[in-house]
């Protein structure tokens, strides 16, 4: 029933901001998730609050991974901006996949000053976005950015290569890129 509904996002949005332990404000920011379309005006400054001021970098991310996923605007794009000069790498990572839906050209613009930081959070935000958004010029990321992946974390780091490959045009690039490829396998 709705009244029960309504009972139980209460207790979400309670736990969300106001839980002692992080895994379960993070837990209640993630169901949430499944109503936030249709309560975009209770949860959207609730997610804002909890991104700006939460003792957890985690859970800060999580805040702003959720408005991301759910909502638009210009105080969202204030938001993502003002987090891009956090030192948690996964609060950058994801005020940059939240600039990418709103403004890719400016995302473009922050991720070229973070290509040499060691996140992988960040790393693989960046990867992500100049597979989707980049060019030819983006390919010396990648080359450096390898070195940080081994195993399964590897696997998706080339696939994400693989995809930014596919939108560049200067042939030397592609076959570049398809060398590396071949030595990663």
């Amino acid at each position: 029933t709705r009244r029960s509904s309504d009972l139980v996002i209460g207790l979400l949005k309670g736990a969300a901001q106001s839980e002692k332990w992080k895994n379960f404000r993070m837990d209640a920011i993630d169901m949430l998730e499944k109503v936030a379309k249709e309560n975009e005006a209770e949860l959207k400054p609730l997610m804002m609050s909890i991104a700006e001021k939460d003792e957890s970098t985690k859970v800060r991310a999580q805040a702003i991974s959720f408005l991301a996923n759910n909502y638009k605007g210009k105080e969202l794009d204030v938001l993502y901006e003002k987090s891009m000069s956090e030192q948690s790498y996964e609060i950058v990572a994801a005020a940059l996949n939240g600039l990418v839906k709103s403004a890719p050209e400016v995302a473009m613009q922050k991720a070229k000053g973070l290509e040499n930081e060691k996140g992988k959070k960040l790393v693989f935000a960046i990867a992500d976005l100049y597979a989707n958004n980049g060019a030819d010029d983006n390919a010396a990321f990648f080359l450096s950015a390898r070195s940080l992946f081994s195993g399964f974390e590897l696997l998706g780091f080339t696939s994400t290569y693989g995809k930014f490959l596919k939108r560049c045009t200067k042939p030397e690039t592609v076959i570049s890129g398809a060398d590396e490829l071949s030595k990663m396998a």
